[in-house]
């Protein structure tokens, strides 16, 4: 329906044909990001908006599954989001992942190893339009995020490995700063508030 730039996919560049013909009476030249777009699209028509929105989950469906298909190995999706995959996300007042339901998060999971949910209920207020990206505040839920994903994806380095694979036992201690853990091949993985 839209272009967006390669490399910042939050700044909108063009519409399609098709999204011109649903909303002929949209002027696009004054919209910069796509949260814009959205947002005069579903002001402009609710009813039209509907087309937009489901179009947008079969095109996120659709673009997961090619992505999840060209890497080999278990793939462990992260949903790290201020609301549930189950809530309601019908609208553009709806946390990010926008318009991500469960249904079809499971419609991957014939592809996927399983998903890690993390959701973070409660932070700063003025950080609601760019999740987990406000700092310190935030360095909690990242180690929410660290341990879940490490409580996840450890067995299925242990399976890919082998079961002589011994992994260190992850502890977070408060310090945002940074943690490590290692695997028993020397492998270690940094992670941080700033740097996940």
């Amino acid at each position: 329906l839209y272009c967006v730039h390669p490399r910042r996919n939050d700044r909108f560049l063009t519409t399609s044909a098709a999204l011109r013909i649903i909303y002929p009476d949209v002027d696009f030249t004054e919209v910069n990001f796509t949260g814009h777009l959205l947002e005069t699209l579903e002001r402009s028509s609710a009813a039209r908006f509907e087309i937009v929105v489901e179009e947008l989950r079969w095109a996120w469906v659709q673009r997961m599954r090619r992505i999840v298909k060209s890497i080999s190995g278990d793939v462990q999706l992260l949903w790290m989001s201020r609301r549930s995959p189950d809530d309601a996300a019908r609208d553009t007042s709806s946390s990010d992942p926008m318009f991500v339901t469960r249904a079809m998060l499971d419609e991957l999971s014939p592809h996927i190893a399983g998903v890690t949910e993390v959701v973070g209920k409660g932070q700063d207020p003025s950080c609601q339009k760019v999740p987990f990206a406000c700092g310190r505040s935030d360095a909690p839920v990242h180690a929410a995020v660290a341990d879940a994903l490490a409580r996840d994806v450890l067995p299925l380095l242990a399976t890919e490995k082998g079961p002589d694979l011994a992994v260190e036992a992850l502890a977070y201690d408060g310090d945002p700063a940074g943690h490590s853990f290692s695997i028993s091949s020397g492998t270690a993985v940094n992670r941080s508030a700033t740097r996940p």
